[in-house]
């Protein structure tokens, strides 16, 4: 009886064969490296679990990778790569990188002016064509991906962002993981206002699991890229 009983705890928690497909296909690189992509989360706050995973430093930031899973209307199923799945890749951290910054153009990145995206207007998948957008000054623009799930991950995307902003220098505010806000700049607004505000909304509106930074950057319009503010 005790041997029949130990043989069926066996079978009950033995993985199916669906599990065991799928664990080996998440541990094949020629299976996941066309959705792998990078994620962009705070250094600070995420110490303990940067040491298991895989990241790459970004000014103050962190670039950690997912393989996504699923990506349908029910939301995304994605698992954060590890130094074991690296190893089973076996493929260098850097290549993992690269193919995962190559990947963010199937991510549909766009940017909406932001009052349009609080009146449910900002990449809308009915709208067939999007208005053209021309920068003002002074105006906020909210960049994310199709998902709008680790949309922040834009200030990677060093084509994306060239398009739009071009050689305008533009302060960016972190609103959390998921997007970014960049506001063209305009006489007397400084890094210190937008920082106050940040650290204000965090507190208030944003879950600290999803909170990037404290502090704004800048979107240097003649070196055209990502920067710390001075």
């Amino acid at each position: 009886y005790y041997v029949e009983a130990v043989i069926q705890m066996r079978k009950d928690y033995e993985p199916d064969n669906i599990m065991k497909e799928s664990v080996k296909k998440l541990l094949d690189w020629n299976c996941m490296k066309d959705v792998v992509y990078p994620v962009l989360v705070s250094q600070e706050e995420n110490e303990r679990f940067l040491a298991h995973h895989v990241h790459t430093p970004f000014l103050d930031l962190a670039v950690i990778y997912e393989v996504r899973l699923s990506d349908d209307k029910n939301g995304v199923a994605s698992s954060k790569v590890t130094h074991s799945m690296l190893n089973a890749y076996g493929i260098s951290k850097e290549a993992l990188h690269q193919q995962a910054l190559e990947n963010m153009k199937n991510d549909g990145y766009a940017m909406g002016d932001l009052m349009n995206q609080l009146f449910g207007q900002f990449m809308d998948d009915d709208q067939e064509e999007r208005e053209e957008l021309s920068l003002e000054a002074g105006k906020m623009y909210v960049l994310s991906n199709r998902s709008k799930c680790h949309g922040a991950a834009c200030l990677l995307y060093e084509d994306f962002l060239k398009e739009n902003f071009g050689n305008t220098t533009a302060f960016i505010i972190p609103s959390s993981i998921h997007e970014t806000l960049f506001v063209p700049m305009v006489d007397g607004m400084t890094a210190e206002a937008f920082n106050e505000m940040i650290c204000q909304v965090n507190e208030a509106e944003v879950r600290a699991s999803e909170r990037l930074s404290n502090h704004c950057y800048l979107w240097d319009g003649k070196e055209q890229k990502v920067k710390m503010v001075a």
